[in-house]
């Protein structure tokens, strides 16, 4: 049995205790089995014993919404590279998001399942994958990246690399590409329920999919023991996912107390991703992101500084 000793360091346990100093974590089969606070305890014979000089010691970091497999903002600058120059650069995203301190991520689209089986394989040093795959949206929703001047999307997805958004348009479609998605080991549904900054022909008031719909692909998700979780920015959006089973709101930057007290009642989790806003506002200009796409961004950025005209919006 493999033992390693973690001593000298500074615990954050993430308790809500105070870091705890000159502490000693006894580590057995890649599982912590014991920590001693603030004194130096007798070490098992043998085992590996690592001195962190002080440095904190903390869980591994959760991240409730990354997209891994969008590494361009720029669909048709993506579809430039090879397939495999795209998978090393993901591998790229995913080495650096564990070397920051991120264990597990739950990757909000994009990726396709084979990156989960490649990380849990060890083929890539990478946190644990909780993937959703392709995205459902409407036509002219937010995951339909084509110009109003295009037929075909930008971007074409590439089995088990890159899952590209699935556009539904009734109940049975929904049903159909959750099943879909379930079957490839989804870790939940992703719905587009509002419209976005990096899709170009809707607005982000825009509310996307009826109830009905939604409540297709919830009810599936649900079956397997699963969640879904939406992209959606105003009250009305929120409150309409709910009402259809989703259980995880994704931006929500316009929420009001209506519908916050709705994902209340709902036991509904709220993931606000705030740090996108003004990461996108500070270099999206450098990244050629077209000005409708900014101005979208900026005024989701004032939302999220609490500072935006639409937070007094109406239900």
């Amino acid at each position: 049995m493999t033992t390693t000793i973690l001593q000298n360091c500074t615990l954050l346990d993430c308790t809500g205790a105070d870091p705890a100093p000159r502490s000693t974590v006894l580590v057995e089969r890649e599982r912590l089995s014991g920590v001693v606070r603030g004194e130096q305890p007798a070490l098992p014979h043998g085992a590996r014993v690592i001195d962190c000089g002080g440095r904190t010691l903390m869980p591994g970091l959760t991240d409730a919404h990354v997209h891994a497999a969008i590494i361009e903002t720029d669909p048709d600058k993506a579809r430039r590279d090879s397939a495999a120059t795209f998978a090393l650069r993901i591998k790229d995203v995913l080495e650096a998001t564990l070397q920051a301190g991120f264990t597990t991520v739950r990757d909000a689209f994009g990726l396709d399942w084979g990156f989960a089986q490649a990380t849990e394989r060890g083929l890539v040093k990478g946190p644990r994958i909780l993937f959703v795959g392709s995205c459902l949206s409407q036509t002219g929703g937010h995951g339909d990246w084509r110009e109003p001047c295009r037929q075909e999307a930008p971007l074409e997805g590439i089995y088990g690399l890159l899952a590209v958004p699935r556009i539904c348009d009734s109940p049975d479609e929904m049903r159909r590409a959750a099943r879909e998605m379930l079957r490839m080991g989804a870790h939940g549904i992703k719905i587009m329920g509002g419209g976005g900054c990096m899709s170009p022909t809707d607005e982000l008031e825009h509310t996307q999919f009826t109830v009905d719909e939604m409540a297709a692909a919830c009810y599936e998700a649900r079956t397997v023991g699963r969640i879904a979780l939406a992209h959606v920015y105003t009250p009305q959006g929120i409150m309409n996912a709910v009402t259809a089973g989703v259980r995880s709101i994704e931006h929500g930057n316009f929420l009001d107390e209506e519908s916050a007290a709705s994902m209340k009642r709902a036991g509904a989790y709220f993931v606000p991703t705030l740090t996108t806003y003004f990461v996108l506002s500070a270099y999206g200009e450098a990244e050629n992101v077209p000005k409708k796409m900014l101005a979208k961004i900026e005024r989701r950025r004032c939302a999220a500084s609490s500072r935006s005209p639409w937070r007094a919006m109406p239900g």
